[in-house]
């Protein structure tokens, strides 16, 4: 009978699952038609997810292609939102009219 090897788990870095129940919510806020754009603490009051675990999310969401971020230009807050959102709001005029603010990383 061969003995079992140990299953060894890194805890240096979360398993952040996307499609998770808490992912969805930053995804339902984000998606609102009502805004173009949502900053961190506006997510933050419209879920109840704390700081850290709204930031991982985040960046995974990012990373995953499904949230985009950019710069507010008054107020040099990173604002997000989702694609699909984005694509409601903005025409392809408005997307050449401000090719050079580009995206940005969270």
């Amino acid at each position: 009978m061969e003995t079992p090897q140990p299953y060894h788990v890194s805890i240096s870095e979360p398993v952040i699952i996307a499609d998770s129940v808490a992912a969805q919510k930053i995804l339902n806020v984000l998606d609102d038609p009502k805004f173009d754009w949502t900053t961190f603490n506006g997510l933050l009051d419209a879920t109840d997810l704390n700081s850290d675990q709204a930031r991982d999310l985040l960046k995974q969401l990012v990373k995953e292609g499904k949230v985009i971020s950019t710069i507010e230009p008054k107020t040099s807050e990173i604002v997000f939102t989702t694609k699909q959102n984005y694509r409601n709001h903005h025409n392809f005029l408005d997307d050449s009219l401000s090719a050079g603010t580009g995206f940005v990383s969270f």
